[in-house]
């Protein structure tokens, strides 16, 4: 354990205690609730720290168990406060930074949005602007559930969101829904057609005309239930067609590498760029953008902070801008192989969280030039697509 934010401003000692057994001692503190830390024994001596307001009951333990108590050093902004009382520009100085820091807290220095991928980050950035949750914003929210319901509304494509404040740091979480394709509307007649070929395993009609059945093998356009309605009474009448059609496809995912390809490697040439944020504005300096005709940045980037959860409204940023040029790369088949494989698998598992996969096989074919991955997929999914009944 070490001190802590609040150990640091009310204060601690760091004490020794000799004399034999000194196990006792540390017993009985943890049993009367004195924290102790940075705890190291040397033959009879015992190094260790505590708050100092418990220094005295520190000094009546140690008189009960026979232990010499000295005392090293005092530490803190109240001992220091206490030392330099009669300094009173070093006292206005202290008290000037502890209002600073206090009055800061109060406002937001840091977000962090984690999860978004279908949404834009930006948007939801600038709605949350709107709430006020921003760079200087209020970190005192009461209201964090009704920005959640409005966020929701906001954003068609967002199933959850969480704000989290703490200190000056806010993080957002959120969690997206899949959205569905856009659909006619249901007052509109419209047919189901197949989205895909295929070989039909189950049909669920709701509404209009079959025309398919289980087993068929269909083309993708193909009517499957129509929209018209032959009706023996009033003759034919249009209807919003709705139906699940559950069907066998083929997909076939093709990764293709070349033993020669293009890369970019770095020349050497680095520019550096330092940025220092304070109260939301920026200066970065040097001025000026590299003229490089090809190039790659990285960031680093660091905010001043006491403690995890409370942060200062200043931060540095350092971007690095490395001048690259095209080169002539080569690899062995082995190496083309299992690079191919690799990107072939990874969007087979993309694949896979989307459909139920029933079988696939996969095709590895070299030639002079290149290698290529085949996975050839057979998934079971829905097929049914409204296409609208244009009336004349």
């Amino acid at each position: 354990m070490k001190a802590s934010f609040i150990d640091n401003l009310f204060g601690y000692v760091t004490f020794e205690l000799w004399g034999d057994e000194p196990e006792d001692f540390i017993n009985a503190a943890i049993s009367e609730g004195i924290e102790l830390w940075g705890l190291k024994r040397e033959k009879d001596t015992l190094t260790c720290s505590a708050r100092i307001w418990q220094i005295k009951q520190v000094q009546t333990l140690a008189k009960k168990y026979n232990l010499v108590y000295t005392e090293k050093t005092e530490k803190g902004l109240a001992p220091t406060v206490k030392k330099y009382r009669f300094r009173y520009g070093i006292l206005a100085g202290i008290l000037i930074i502890c209002a600073f820091i206090f009055i800061m807290s109060r406002f937001l220095w840091k977000i962090e949005i984690v999860g978004c991928d279908a949404i834009d980050q930006t948007r939801l950035e600038e709605k949350l602007a709107e709430y006020d949750i921003k760079i200087g914003g209020k970190a005192d929210r009461k209201d964090l559930d009704d920005v959640q319901l409005k966020l929701l509304r906001d954003f068609e494509n967002l199933a959850f969101i969480s704000i989290n404040i703490k200190g000056s740091y806010a993080k957002i979480e959120v969690t997206e829904r899949e959205m569905p394709p856009e659909t006619i509307d249901q007052y509109d007649p419209c047919n189901i057609v197949a989205s895909g070929a295929g070989q039909i395993v189950s049909v669920k009609t709701y509404s209009g005309v079959t025309l398919c059945k289980k087993n068929d093998v269909v083309s993708k356009g193909q009517l499957l239930v129509s929209g018209i309605f032959d009706s023996k009474y009033v003759g034919f009448r249009m209807v919003h067609a709705k139906a699940e059609i559950m069907a066998l496809t083929e997909e076939t995912i093709s990764v293709v590498k070349y033993y020669d390809y293009e890369s970019y490697e770095r020349t050497g040439n680095v520019k550096n760029y330092y940025t220092l944020n304070i109260l939301g504005l920026s200066l970065t300096l040097p001025f000026g953008e590299p003229e490089y005709e090809n190039s790659e940045e990285t960031n680093d980037s660091s905010t001043l902070k006491i403690n995890e959860d409370l942060y200062l409204p200043m931060s540095f940023e350092k971007t690095s801008v490395y001048e690259t040029r095209p080169t002539k790369s080569t690899r062995t088949p082995e190496e083309a192989e299992k690079a191919a494989i690799a990107e072939a698998e990874e969007q087979f598992r993309v694949l896979s969280t989307q459909y139920e996969i029933q079988d696939y096989d996969i095709d590895i074919i070299r030639d002079g030039e290149k290698v290529t991955v085949n996975y050839y997929c057979t998934i079971l999914r829905d097929i049914a697509a409204e296409k609208e009944i244009f009336r004349n």
